[in-house]
């Protein structure tokens, strides 16, 4: 089994940028409708929190979490709109970040992509604050709707 290496990844999703899409959104804006449905249901509150969102794209769910009182910052491995958010260039097995530092870290439909997906699972937890919450969430490519 071949296992691509980010680098191959963030080639194709600079030459292929609209090839980022989710349920949530993530092309061209957010399905806030469905995040405040989700986030209600799993009460993960977003005021005054400090956010990771991994894979984050385009971020656009930084517009949801700014609207919200919370605190975001997204890590992709390329800047797809850069000066909108805070931004990091880093794949999910290394966050550039000391431990504990954030309230929440999202993982929206990208997770399936990560060749090291148990290291990237250690690094959100390492990066999470005691009490904190991840959402990580996969598309079920196997529904003929999906």
């Amino acid at each position: 089994m071949t296992v691509e290496r980010p680098e191959n990844m963030r080639d194709y999703y600079e030459s292929n940028p609209l090839m980022v899409s989710s349920p949530f959104g993530g092309v061209e804006n957010v399905n806030g409708d469905l995040l405040r449905t989700v986030f209600g249901a799993l009460d993960i509150d977003l005021a005054d929190r400090s956010i990771l969102d991994v894979g984050c794209g385009r971020g656009f769910i930084g517009d949801f979490v700014a609207e919200r009182g919370g605190r975001y910052t997204g890590v992709d491995l390329v800047a797809s709109r850069p000066g909108a958010f805070t931004l990091a260039l880093a794949d999910g097995a290394t966050l550039p970040f000391p431990d504990s530092t954030f309230d929440r870290v999202f993982c929206v439909d990208v997770f399936e992509h990560f060749p090291d997906r148990p290291r990237s699972v250690a690094e959100f937890r390492r990066v999470l604050r005691p009490g904190g919450q991840v959402f990580l969430s996969a598309p079920n490519y196997g529904n003929v709707a999906g």
